[in-house]
């Protein structure tokens, strides 16, 4: 009867400890997968971290001008320390008083492999933000060659930033002429290849890129020669420059 017991009591104690044996290693196990479940949402919370780091910048190539005012645009680039180096575009926004004379600079016939020639004016002024606007003189001058007027504008905009390293550079479209216009001045006809290959160095370099061709909706946009816009388009030109400008400072 004492035996009996005994073993009794053995086997009891053997299934006590193969049970307890049995939870722990449940515990365990249940333990690691919890663990294993955990690193695995962690290691996705840090791919989707990954992916939000790399997401590119939205591209904006157009900004609302409704609400600005022709007496504002000045104001607001003072506000701003803004400028625009250009060609004979520029002297336009001058000559119908779309911005003040500290506010631009250009010369006729310019173009972005000489206007290196107005970089004293610009490093005076220092401004905070540069806008750049060259076209028809660099489609006569390069007739066609997109790839040199790229090298020459990029050599530009490396000349700017050694001069003035926190300056930030928006780059204007080149805007189309008229059929009269590249009849007589064939190198002018090649204004959209020209533009879509300034407009891919504004990526490649990550800088703002401004398109302008939308203000101008025929011949009678133009003067007589085709080539340069009537008063009307360098205050819509002025108003876009001074919507990015806002949308920048209020971001």
């Amino acid at each position: 009867m004492k035996k009996s017991i005994e073993y009794s009591l053995i086997i009891f104690l053997i299934v006590l400890f193969i049970s307890v044996d049995v939870l722990l290693i449940f515990k365990y196990q249940r333990l690691k997968n919890d663990s294993l479940s955990n690193n695995e949402d962690k290691n996705e919370d840090k791919k989707e971290e990954v992916k939000e780091e790399v997401k590119p910048k939205p591209f904006i190539t157009e900004y609302d001008i409704e609400g600005i005012e022709d007496d504002e645009i000045k104001n607001i680039f003072s506000k701003y320390k803004a400028m625009v180096a250009s060609d004979s575009f520029g002297e336009g926004l001058a000559a119908y008083k779309v911005l003040n004379s500290e506010n631009v600079v250009y010369a006729r016939g310019r173009r972005v492999d000489n206007m290196s020639k107005d970089m004293s004016d610009i490093v005076n002024y220092n401004p905070k933000y540069l806008f750049l606007s060259y076209s028809a003189n660099d489609l006569i001058r390069w007739n066609g060659n997109s790839e040199s007027f790229i090298e020459a504008y990029k050599k530009s905009i490396s000349g700017i930033l050694e001069k003035l390293p926190e300056v930030l550079i928006i780059v204007n479209s080149v805007i189309p002429v008229t059929k009269k216009a590249y009849t007589n001045k064939p190198g002018l006809k090649y204004y959209n290849e020209f533009n879509d290959a300034l407009k891919e160095m504004a990526k490649s370099m990550d800088l703002d890129f401004l398109e302008n061709s939308r203000f101008l909706t025929g011949d009678d946009s133009y003067g007589a020669d085709g080539i340069h816009p009537k008063r009307y388009y360098f205050y819509m030109w002025g108003k876009q420059m001074a919507s990015y400008l806002i949308t920048k400072e209020s971001n």
